[in-house]
């Protein structure tokens, strides 16, 4: 699909008259394998494009608006730095293979005063004193010849080379002396090609084992070659983007139902485990009641079960370092404990449904042949989108306690200065750079033991203690944390702490995650 030889020649012999002598005034890679060069030539602007699409490199003037990244690739720059403002010497093609090089030079004619009026010829906007003493040497000699031979080695010429050969196709940058300086892609590794050594072009293949595509002739009039060749392959362009795009976009959708089949599961898990919610609170309502016989020291007791159709004895384990009503407290808790959890898991499963629905609609819809633009999610986000997006995230304690974790500067900053009140408990891994983390107090209340834990857990996950698996975590009223003053954000000074020691346990985690607000 890509142009021949014989084609090539055509298109250049209509580019010749056109760009030598040109001024390069812009240059642009709006997508990973083209370049657009904005070429300025008595007050007139024309745009040549270079593409080294695999299956469509080619080169011709174009009409048509790119859109350009954000920042230029690295081989635009490259680019920028060489050839901007330069005057193009010649345009060919090189052994009448599918090799285009673009030779370009300082103009010789140094232009007017600074905000005069000026030819597009006598462009010359950058001033002479950015040369080097050996570049101010070589741009005072006298205009090279403009023969075939002599133009890429000509002294001050710098030279885009263009290999327009399909699957291989690339571009290379070459100074005076056949040096080359940088290229669009890696070169192949038969080529023995690198920066720093000669530029050598490839082998000559056969033209009879090239099949020519046959490109429809537009009407007759100026530039009929390059009108023909874009009109012939920009739908072509469009159309190969658009099934990529379909492709992505359908791989993004299979990977986020493999991901949301996967957390639906552990989901499920561990509702099964916090449905046994009323097991406790039962265990609790028979220990209540036979609580007079418990002493401390005991680790088990045998209680009979009314619920049991022969009235079967029912044994409960104790802590014997709890005292009785401890050990009944112990029991309540852990109903409370998976109530809560049962409560969040819930949401959370719905919640994965209903994205999972989502997702294997958006994916019905591709496969069914619909549109791009009706279905898939958009690009993934960068982190710092997402995080801007949804802000700090917050997870349920066992308890059902609110902890809010910052994951970078600028969230630790929010969370401790802006979000935390007075009374909050402000944790962080003790010694180690990592998260801080905030757990909502409840006026007049301890922070129940678990909840402890689990905010220590997380302190120690979400930092460099993580590795180890254990540590010492401190925490503190957020009243008593102060943020020094000139201090870059996240720094902070401590007062009146407290430390535990944590080890990190697996279940433990993967339950705060499966709670995330």
């Amino acid at each position: 699909m890509s142009l021949s030889a014989g084609q090539i020649g055509q298109i250049l012999s209509e580019l010749n008259e056109a760009v030598q002598g040109g001024v390069l005034q812009k240059i642009d890679q709006p997508q990973p394998w083209s370049l657009v060069f904005e070429i300025h030539r008595r007050r007139e602007r024309i745009h040549l494009y270079f593409t080294a699409q695999r299956r469509f490199s080619r080169i011709h003037l174009t009409q048509e608006k790119h859109p350009n990244p954000s920042a230029p690739p690295r081989f635009c720059q490259l680019l920028r730095a060489h050839l901007r403002w330069k005057q193009i010497l010649s345009l060919e093609q090189i052994g009448d293979d599918r090799i285009v090089q673009m030779t370009c030079a300082w103009p010789q004619k140094q232009g007017p005063g600074v905000g005069e009026p000026r030819e597009e010829s006598e462009i010359n906007p950058l001033p002479r004193t950015d040369l080097s003493p050996v570049e101010r040497e070589e741009d005072s000699l006298p205009a090279p010849p403009q023969s075939a031979s002599s133009i890429s080695r000509a002294p001050g010429t710098v030279s885009l080379v263009a290999e327009l050969m399909g699957a291989a196709s690339n571009f290379f940058l070459i100074d005076h002396q056949g040096i080359l300086l940088g290229s669009l892609f890696s070169p192949s590794a038969g080529r023995s090609l690198q920066v720093g050594l000669p530029y050598l072009p490839p082998p000559l293949h056969s033209t009879g084992l090239f099949k020519e595509t046959e490109i429809p002739l537009a009407e007759p009039g100026p530039f009929r070659w390059n009108r023909s060749v874009e009109a012939y392959y920009r739908p072509l362009e469009e159309k190969t983007a658009q099934e990529e795009e379909k492709k992505r976009r359908l791989a993004l959708i299979e990977e986020g139902i493999r991901r949301s089949q996967k957390k639906l599961r552990q989901l499920s898990v561990g509702l099964a485990e916090a449905e046994k919610a009323d097991r406790y609170r039962y265990r609790g309502e028979l220990l209540k009641g036979e609580l007079h016989r418990v002493r401390t020291g005991m680790s088990e007791v045998t209680i009979p079960d009314p619920a049991h159709p022969e009235q079967a004895e029912m044994i409960l384990s104790l802590d014997p370092a709890l005292s009785p009503s401890e050990n009944l407290e112990r029991l309540f808790k852990r109903y409370k404990k998976a109530q809560a959890a049962q409560a969040a898991l819930e949401i959370q499963i719905q919640k994965t449904k209903k994205e999972l629905e989502e997702l294997e609609h958006h994916r019905s819809i591709l496969l069914e042949g619909g549109a791009v633009a009706m279905a898939g999610k958009p690009p993934a986000p960068t982190r710092r989108e997402k995080n801007k997006r949804t802000g700090p995230p917050t997870f349920l304690s066992a308890d059902g306690w609110t902890l809010i974790v910052g994951r970078n500067h600028r969230e630790n900053e929010e969370i401790t200065f802006r979000m935390a009140r007075g009374n909050d408990l402000w944790f962080h891994a003790r010694g180690v750079p990592g998260s801080h983390l905030i757990v909502r107090m409840e006026r007049g209340k301890e922070i129940p033991y678990q909840t402890l834990l689990d905010a220590a857990t997380l302190a120690l996950h979400f930092s460099d203690g993580k590795k180890a698996g254990k540590g010492d975590v401190v925490y503190t009223p957020r009243k008593y944390v102060q943020k020094p003053k000139g201090a870059k954000p996240g720094a902070v000074l401590v007062s009146q702490e407290k430390n535990i020691y944590i080890e990190i346990e697996p279940k433990r985690l993967e339950r705060l995650f499966a709670s995330t607000l």
